[in-house]
């Protein structure tokens, strides 16, 4: 995988409205087979020792890490440990700001705006039907963003279905006692007996690796 053929532009739109015209399915399907070659690029190695956090420069082989004030080499910075994981946090990141740029870039009409969250809603929907929970916290997520959720007169005008939804996937989704909800429905794949595969909301794990890293020591007593 190369981040770099990951161009942004293909979510580019002149007329925001015209993210209706995509079938919710059909996006789900076509963001679930994009993040399923992401995700099953990613190796062990990558998601240990907080690998995803670090930044190294390229052709760097003795693994000196430092920040730069120099715009040119901030640009040039890139990350050489983790590039699948960093890639696929990235295409989180990249879906989350679509989705709420679709919403918020809708000026002429309140409830244009509120048709495309609830078409919003109705993707998230499809991606729970498929098991993609990755990309359903994506959708989720830009959702969230406070320039969308604060719009209470749009949200207003978001139909009684995309409302029942919503409630679902917040209580889903939601990051009360550990994520207690998305971590029983995770456990329901790739165990015995599981035959369907799902993609996870990775971000879950990421967060559990960094509590037991900083949490623990890196060596132990002894030399162990």
């Amino acid at each position: 995988w190369n981040s770099k053929n990951h161009n942004s532009s293909c979510f580019n739109s002149n007329s925001p409205s015209s993210f209706l015209l995509i079938h919710p399915l059909e996006l789900a399907r076509q963001l679930t087979l994009l993040e399923q070659s992401l995700f099953r690029h990613i190796s062990a190695f990558e998601c240990i020792s907080q690998k995803w956090m670090e930044k190294q420069r390229p052709n760097n082989s003795n693994n000196n890490y430092s920040s730069s004030s120099d715009e040119d080499d901030q640009k040039s910075v890139v990350n050489n440990l983790a590039p699948n994981l960093t890639a696929f946090i990235q295409h989180f990141n990249l879906i989350s700001k679509w989705t709420t740029t679709t919403i918020v870039s809708e000026t002429s009409d309140t409830k244009k705006r509120a048709n495309i969250i609830s078409r919003w809603l109705e993707v998230i929907k499809e991606l729970l039907m498929i098991h993609n929970y990755n990309a359903a916290m994506e959708i989720f997520a830009g959702l969230q963003n406070s320039s969308v959720y604060r719009l209470k007169l749009t949200w207003r005008h978001v139909s009684k279905k995309g409302w029942d939804t919503w409630e679902e996937v917040n209580e889903l989704m939601s990051s009360s006692e550990n994520w207690k909800n998305l971590r029983e429905k995770l456990k329901e794949f790739g165990g015995k007996g599981s035959r369907e595969p799902c993609i996870p909301y990775i971000g879950i794990y990421l967060t559990d690796l960094v509590f037991i890293e900083d949490g623990s020591p890196t060596w132990l007593e002894g030399g162990g």
